[in-house]
């Protein structure tokens, strides 16, 4: 025991007081600051304003930070005590708040590297948006599979302000501070963006340059911006069907634009008539949708505000004229059915893209799937339609002379499914370089069983990833899975999860690798695109001046709050010594991190008030 004491402490009587009320200090020093950590912790998992226009202490909205602390006094006593009486360290300053935030957002990124560390690849995806004050911000996830469960992660890393650069040269220094930061050199394995020319441009742009410094990284389309870019271009390729979707957006902006309209159709109809998105076709869907189930009731109304034309200004009575001729049309009819039967496979396929469980090669499949139906559609849809339009609409004329109107319509027809699928072979050509998806795609493993699929293999092994495998014994490995019932009807996301949940890594390493890099590619933004949300809460007209470091580390801290909710579930969180006041608001059990890990990153920066034993 004599090598554990300091002698200075044993010799000096007055250095061991001091170093004892010391030690005090900091333990009550510490305890308030608990309090601190979790109203900001509270306040953003929730997206909520921390300040107060008004913080003075007769103000009746002193904003949520303090707010929430005023709360507590009447039920924390040292809480009470150290705002009553602290002249050195009150804790309530923006000064102090964003400290508080960006060292719990340190914690989690701190997190988020351990697991990278552990992993064998990662995926690089980006986007691009602009906020309330018109900045653009760039936002970066990374996806991986954990190293633990198995499970395939998108991590939001921060959002970038890069309204001063937006060339591929700017992002691409962006990537290459995210690789070094993490440590992906030898991890990238691909880069997804949207369909920006800077991003996705296979001359000069973004994707160009990193497959240059990263060999590994294979660029993917985002195959919801693909479909979307496949939507549009079959559409405005056409000219009836630009008019059409024309025709529509406007019918849409005539009600959208007037509230009396809006609200004299509500009365009317009881429906509303969605807004549309020229650049999210998806959403266009519902406009069709809407229109081809109510057209009925829209004319209707339509000739109720044509009757009652004293009740309305001269653009209404003008614009319902020509909108009743339109949806009155024997063609408007037909584009409605048409597009109303595309729009009802797209949304399955943009609802699959969307999903974040899903790996890439579900996706694949998925837009096969979407393909072979249009194409059957193509085939033996239009007799049945056609059928449709002359019992609905057989005594309307056409809108131009037209000898043949049913060759006419089938030509048309057949012109807006060939743009459409060409369209869809176009955008996705470059899918033939992952043809070693299919190597585990469970509903071919009976037929390869009696045929191995060597071209798969094949791919795989001229691919980027070739050197990454061991080719002998993946071959073995995937003879021996072709043949076990255990893995039956096992999707790659299982099949990792189960290899690892059973031990069975050493038995079944190369496959194991395979399932982790096909889980790791990314068929789509999705994820990116959702962060956007959490920016457009937390940096609102009311929180429109903030700085980037602190908007950045707020929406980590929201976007990511499944890792502070983790750590309750951790033997060692229970541990550690809290005040039973707060563990009846329950507060510390939403948090992930420990308060220790808070406050020893808060102490990095020089305090008046001592924090460290």
């Amino acid at each position: 025991m004599f090598g554990k004491s300091k002698i200075d402490l044993q010799l000096d009587e007055q250095r061991r007081s001091n170093v004892i009320r010391h030690n005090e200090l900091v333990k009550k020093s510490r305890d308030v600051l608990k309090r601190f950590i979790d109203c900001v912790c509270f306040l953003a998992i929730h997206e909520l304003l921390f300040r107060g226009h008004n913080e003075r202490v007769n103000s009746f909205n002193q904003g949520n930070f303090l707010g929430y602390l005023n709360l507590l006094l009447s039920y924390d006593s040292i809480l009470n005590m150290h705002l009553g009486t602290s002249k050195i360290f009150r804790g309530t300053s923006n000064r102090i708040q964003n400290d508080l935030i960006c060292s719990v957002s340190n914690i989690i990124s701190t997190s988020i590297e351990s697991e990278i560390k552990n992993t064998n690849f990662v995926s690089i995806l980006l986007d691009e948006t602009s906020d309330i004050t018109n900045l653009s911000q760039l936002s970066t996830t990374l996806r991986y599979v954990h190293h633990e469960t198995g499970e395939a992660h998108k991590r939001f890393i921060s959002f970038v302000e890069v309204s001063a650069d937006r060339s591929a040269d700017g992002l691409f220094k962006h990537i290459i501070d995210i690789v070094n930061r993490y440590e992906l050199k030898y991890k990238l394995v691909a880069q997804t963006y949207d369909g920006a020319v800077v991003m996705s441009g296979h001359v000069g742009g973004l994707q160009v340059k990193v497959k240059e410094l990263y060999p590994k990284a294979s660029f993917v389309h985002c195959f919801s911006h693909s479909l979307n870019l496949v939507l549009s271009q079959s559409a405005s390729n056409i000219k009836d069907c630009k008019i059409f979707f024309q025709t529509l957006t406007g019918m849409g902006s005539f009600f959208t634009k007037s509230s009396k309209r809006t609200h004299a159709l509500s009365n009317f109809t009881r429906k509303k008539i969605p807004k549309n998105a020229p650049t999210r076709w998806n959403f266009s869907s519902r406009l069709v949708n809407t229109v081809h189930e109510y057209n009925s009731y829209f004319i209707e109304f339509l000739q109720h505000v044509l009757d009652n034309s004293n009740d309305w200004d001269n653009e209404a009575i003008v614009l319902s004229q020509g909108f009743i001729n339109f949806l009155d049309s024997r063609q408007t009819y037909f584009l409605l059915i048409v597009f109303s039967k595309i729009f009802s496979l797209t949304d399955i396929l943009y609802e699959v893209l969307k999903t974040k469980r899903l790996d890439i090669l579900c996706c694949v499949k998925k837009i096969e799937e979407t393909k072979c139906q249009l194409q059957n559609y193509r085939l033996n849809l239009f007799e049945k339609l056609w059928e449709t339009v002359l019992s609905d609409k057989g005594d309307f004329a056409l809108q131009r002379k037209i000898r043949d109107s049913k060759t006419f319509y089938k030509v048309l027809f057949n012109e807006i499914f060939d743009n459409i699928l060409k369209n869809l072979q176009a955008r996705f050509s470059s899918l033939n370089k992952f043809e070693f998806l299919s190597l585990i795609d469970p509903s071919k493993y009976s037929n390869y069983t009696n045929e191995f699929p060597n071209s798969a293999l094949e791919n795989l092994q001229e691919s980027n990833f070739g050197e990454i495998f061991g080719f002998i014994r993946l071959l073995n490995e995937l003879i021996v899975l072709y043949k076990s019932e255990e893995f039956l009807n096992t999707n790659p996301y299982d099949l990792v999860i189960k290899i690892k949940m059973n031990d069975l890594i050493s038995a079944f390493q190369e496959v194991f690798k395979l399932g982790q890099l096909i889980l790791t590619i990314p068929s789509t933004t999705a994820s990116v695109e959702r962060s956007f949300s959490a920016l457009k809460r937390i940096k609102s007209y009311q929180r429109s001046t903030q700085g980037q470091e602190r908007l950045s580390s707020l929406s980590l801290i929201s976007i990511e709050k499944e890792l502070l909710h983790k750590e309750k579930n951790h033997p060692q969180f229970y541990d550690k010594k809290r005040l039973n006041g707060l563990a009846m608001l329950n507060i510390y059990r939403e948090v992930e991190i420990t308060v220790d890990e808070v406050i020893e990153e808060l102490t990095k920066k020089s305090r008046r008030l001592e924090f460290i034993l």
